[in-house]
């Protein structure tokens, strides 16, 4: 049985987060070394699920995988994972997604996760100057969890708005 993750969506603890990282960042790197280069283009909190192994607790599902190969993105440049506000980053928004798309995606998930704020509210933490820029240092600073300055600068890496500035 599968647990949506949207439910759950409040203050998540920094080490949760770091699983549940973890655990996206495993199955991107999957996905990424396949030729051509795939890339999910949809990640959200509303496509990941819990799913219960009675081995290993708990483990994460990643679902709605476009699978559409990185050169053949452009021709999707209508397609519905384009209302994913927040999530998406502006060189997908352009039709040229890479696998750093992706990993922009991820960081917003975390820092949704993080600052306890709805995915349909995330894109409302975004800089006024810049829609694809989220003050990272100033979002998880408000949150009561202690967190490494070495995290929070990884997170900002994530969520650079250049995809060639993004980890």
């Amino acid at each position: 049985q599968r647990h949506e993750f949207k439910a759950h969506i409040g203050l998540f603890h920094p080490e949760e987060v770091r699983y549940i990282a973890i655990a996206l960042l495993e199955v991107l790197s999957e996905i990424q070394n396949q030729i051509p280069s795939i890339v999910h283009g949809n990640i959200k909190p509303e496509n990941i699920f819990f799913q219960p192994n009675s081995s290993q607790g708990s483990q994460i599902v990643l679902t709605d995988f476009a699978l559409t190969p990185v050169s053949q993105w452009g021709s999707n440049l209508n397609s519905p994972r384009l209302s994913s506000l927040g999530f998406v980053p502006l060189e997908q928004v352009a039709g040229n997604p890479t696998p750093a798309s992706d990993n922009y995606a991820v960081g917003a998930v975390l820092l949704s996760l993080l600052s306890g704020t709805a995915s349909h509210q995330l894109y409302t933490l975004t800089s006024e100057e810049n829609a694809y820029q989220y003050p990272v240092q100033e979002i998880l600073l408000q949150q009561n969890f202690p967190m490494s300055s070495y995290f929070i600068n990884w997170l900002g890496m994530m969520l650079a708005p250049d995809a060639g500035n993004r980890i």
